[in-house]
Order: structure tokens, then C-alpha cells, then sequence
């Protein structure tokens, strides 16, 4: 028999759980833990899917989950030798919709309609805890992953339903590929709910994806900065849409005038826009700023989710320092190789975030990332801070990233004259103007979750391309 519930909700077998928009086909909770109880008494080792935001992929996920089989969830563009990376690091026993690797063969019949399966011998020792097992953001193919337990996922996502108020009745949308913890965590948290999750792979910026929200009555979306930025740009407004309820916005800060501009087209309409915060090694989420904190602090990421907690360690004169957050929804560990899936708690609920921020009372306020810390010139600069005061002054998108000894700003488009930006930059950074260099490019380079690829940004800037 399955383990106790991870992400489905105790409701009616006949409720659906998942909706595919393009085939119209319906999996329904009962369908979920049926599938899940036959592979609870297969004995499979690890599994490992490939993701697509499709009602297959996603009931092949709930299931597999629910069942008590670890699951490592790759994106559903992996090259081949990423593929055959993950396979030969961690040996998994089940393979889900990547076709039939060698040293496979094929589980007939597949117990994931529409979807290939395939088995090995491997049978490779993981802790009982072990629940997922995904990629570190920004390192799709490496493979370095992060461990979750069944806790973490369960906390996190009964937290994020408590936060966000979700409902058995909703219907989201996917708006973000769950090979990503933040896509991932809005399936978790609408299955634990009992709600219903529309599987789309159309684009937030196509014409399909707002058609279904319109005609299957959306309750709510998520997207990361480029996609509120993409939505503006668009003039998009929610007015059209009735069923909207509230939207999240995470994966990355998003500027304060973008956020100003959603906070009052939302509450215009007597809808909510929430900002989170939250990381891989956090489950998915750590913080949620709710519209009434962002009145208060615009800038803000929020208060800690419910089993939560925030503190500022090794503050500066400011305040700022150093943010941990501790909590049920914190990784195990990391894994780099078969054997580490069978260790213990490594990270016992606490986590160094790699982020620098205070707080204001119970609302934290990031300032940037240890690892957007840059010297030039000898002088330190935060990247994040260079983005920000940039997105005051520009029209256009600008992304600050470190170059030889410069800051190289990438500018879509750049059809203005730069210089006198250029001298004021230097002048607030206090550093020399040749300190600063700008470069246009057509479009910001995005990773498949959506996210700004800063790692391509820095290849060009180190390749000093202007």
C-alpha cells in the first residue's frame, strides 16, 4: 500500500484532478490513487520523468509520488547527454516518458496511459524519507540535484494553500513548466487542496492561453519577472477575465514600478497579486507578500510561510546581512551521486539562502544575492542594486551582469542615447565610467522556467560582446 497522502487531497474518487486542454481528457483523484497503489506493490527503485505540462506527464507525477517511489523530474527539453548524465549518476529503475534507454526495456502495459515506460534492475538504495529530487535553478543537465523529503513537500504546499487561500473549487493553470520547482509547486499545492489543474504547454503570451482562461474560467496564474514584464509591455489587462481571482509572482525580483503597475491593475478589479519567494532547497517557497504588505513595502518578499522562519544573520551597519530560513519544507541535502540517496537530514530544517536582506518587523526585504556581489575596480557593487536603479530610468529592459573588471549591461533594444546614463551609473556606483559598459541585444536570453539565463549574459560579457 501507498504511504501516507503526500500532495492528494482526501476528496471523492470521481472529482477530477487534472484537465488536458488539448485532448479534453479528465484524470480524476481516484484514478490518481489507483495508479499509485499498483506501483506502491511493484517494488520500482527510482523513477524518473520527463516533464511536460500535459494531464499524462502530471498524473504520472502524482502518482508516482503518492505511491512512495522517489522521483527525479527532468525538463522536458533535455538534451540526450543530459539524459544519459542523470541515468548514469543516479541509476534509476523507472523511466517515464524519455522513451526506452539502454539497458532498459519496456513496461507493457505502461501504468501511465499515453506515456512510455520503461524498467531496469537497478534498484538503486534511497532513504525512506526521499521523496523528489530536482535540479538546482539555473543547473538543468548537471547533475547536482536537491533532495526533498515527503515533509517538505507536504508542508510546503499546505502552507502555500493556507497563503494564497486556494480552494477545492479553483482551477489554475500551468503557466510554468513543473520541472521547475516553482511551476511544481502550484500542481502540489492545488492537488493538496483537492482543486483541479488545467495542463496546458501554450505560452503566457499566446492567444491560446488566455482563450482558456477565458472559456475554462481560470482562478489564478503564476509567472516569474519576465512574464509580468512580457504581460505589460502587452497592455494586458485582467478585465476580460471574470474567473480570475489572483495571480503569484516568484522565481526572481521583479522591479518595484512593475509590481506597483500589477498591485493596482489587480485591485482595481478586486483581485489580489501576490509576490513569493522561495528557492529549490526550500521546497518551492519560503515567503508570501500579500497585497496589504506591499502597500506597506513595496519592495518587500513577504512574511515566512506557516512552520516558517526568518532571520538576518552577520548584519551590516544597515541591517542587512545574511538571510536563513529554517522550516519543515527545507531539503535534505544535495545528491551528486547514487550513493547520497540514501542519506539522512544533512540540513535539519535550516537553510543559508545565498540572499542579503533585513527585516522590517515580520517582513523581509532583500537587498541581493552573495553571489551578485561584484568588485570593480576594486570597489564592491551589487549587481541587484545596479538592475534596480536601472529599472527606474529605463524604458527598456537592462540586466547588469559582471564582465572583465566592468559591469556589462545588456539593454534591449537600446534605442537611446546611453552615455548620460552611463556617467550617472558610474557617479552613484562611484566607480569610473569605463567601469561601465552597455551592449544592446534583441531579447533577454530566458532558461525553460522562464527565469533570465544570467549564465549566458556573463558568457557574452566575458566574450566581451558590445
Amino acid at each position: 500500500m501507498p504511504p501516507q497522502p503526500t500532495i492528494l487531497a482526501d476528496v471523492a474518487d470521481e472529482k477530477p484532478a487534472i484537465l488536458d486542454a488539448a485532448s479534453g481528457d479528465v484524470v480524476t483523484y481516484g484514478d490518481l490513487r489507483a495508479t499509485a497503489s499498483d506501483l506502491a506493490g511493484r517494488g520500482f527503485g527510482l523513477a524518473v520523468l520527463r516533464a511536460e505540462n500535459t494531464a499524462a506527464a502530471i498524473a504520472a507525477y502524482a502518482s508516482v509520488i503518492e505511491s512512495g517511489i522517489p522521483i527525479l523530474i527532468i525538463d522536458r527539453d533535455v538534451e540526450p547527454d543530459a539524459l544519459e548524465r542523470y541515468l548514469e549518476t543516479y541509476r534509476p529503475d523507472l523511466v517515464i516518458n524519455a522513451g526506452v534507454p539502454d539497458g532498459f526495456a519496456a513496461l507493457e502495459p505502461s501504468p501511465f496511459p499515453g506515456l512510455v515506460a520503461a524498467t531496469s534492475d537497478h534498484r538503486t538504495p534511497t532513504h525512506p524519507d526521499l521523496a523528489l529530487l530536482l535540479s538546482t535553478s539555473g543547473s538543468t543537465g548537471s547533475p547536482k540535484l536537491v533532495r526533498l523529503s515527503r515533509t517538505a513537500v507536504r508542508s510546503n504546499a499546505t502552507a502555500i494553500v493556507e497563503s494564497l487561500g486556494i480552494r477545492e473549487s479553483d482551477l489554475t493553470i500551468t503557466s510554468l513548466p513543473f520541472s521547475y520547482t516553482y511551476g511544481l509547486s502550484v500542481i502540489n499545492s492545488h492537488l493538496v487542496a483537492g482543486a483541479l489543474v488545467l495542463a496546458t504547454e501554450a505560452s503566457v503570451v499566446t492567444s491560446e492561453f488566455w482563450e482558456l482562461v477565458e472559456s475554462r474560467e481560470v482562478v489564478s496564474f503564476a509567472g516569474v519577472p519576465s512574464t509580468y514584464t512580457m504581460l505589460r509591455r502587452m497592455r494586458w489587462t485582467p478585465e476580460r477575465y471574470p474567473s480570475l481571482r489572483y495571480v503569484t509572482q516568484a522565481g526572481g525580483r521583479l522591479s518595484d514600478p512593475d509590481r506597483q503597475h500589477f498591485i493596482d491593475l489587480f485591485e482595481a478589479g478586486g483581485r489580489q497579486f501576490f509576490v513569493m519567494y522561495g528557492q529549490t532547497e526550500a521546497t518551492a517557497r519560503m515567503t508570501v507578500a500579500q497585497p496589504e504588505d506591499l502597500r506597506r513595502i513595496l519592495s518587500t518578499a513577504g512574511r515566512a510561510l506557516t512552520g516558517g522562519s526568518i532571520e538576518i544573520v552577520d548584519p551590516d551597519e544597515s541591517g542587512s546581512g545574511s538571510v536563513v530560513y529554517s522550516g519543515p519544507n527545507v531539503m535534505l541535502g544535495y545528491a551528486e551521486s547514487a550513493e547520497d540517496l540514501a542519506r539522512g537530514d544533512d540540513m535539519q530544517g535550516r537553510l543559508v539562502t545565498g540572499d542579503l536582506g533585513y527585516l522590517d518587523r515580520d517582513l523581509l526585504v532583500l537587498t541581493g544575492r552573495t553571489k551578485r556581489l561584484v568588485k570593480v575596480f576594486g570597489k564592491r557593487v551589487s549587481l541587484d542594486d545596479v538592475d534596480a536603479w536601472l529599472a527606474e530610468r529605463l524604458e527598456a529592459q537592462a540586466i547588469a551582469v559582471q564582465g572583465e573588471d566592468v559591469i556589462v549591461i545588456f539593454v534591449v533594444g537600446a534605442e537611446e542615447d546611453l552615455a548620460p546614463i552611463r556617467r550617472d551609473l558610474a557617479s552613484y556606483l562611484g566607480v569610473h565610467p569605463t567601469g561601465v559598459v552597455f551592449s544592446s541585444i534583441d531579447q533577454v536570453p530566458l532558461m525553460s522556467s522562464g527565469k533570465v539565463d544570467l549564465q549566458l549574459l556573463g558568457q557574452w560579457a566575458r566574450e566581451n560582446r558590445r
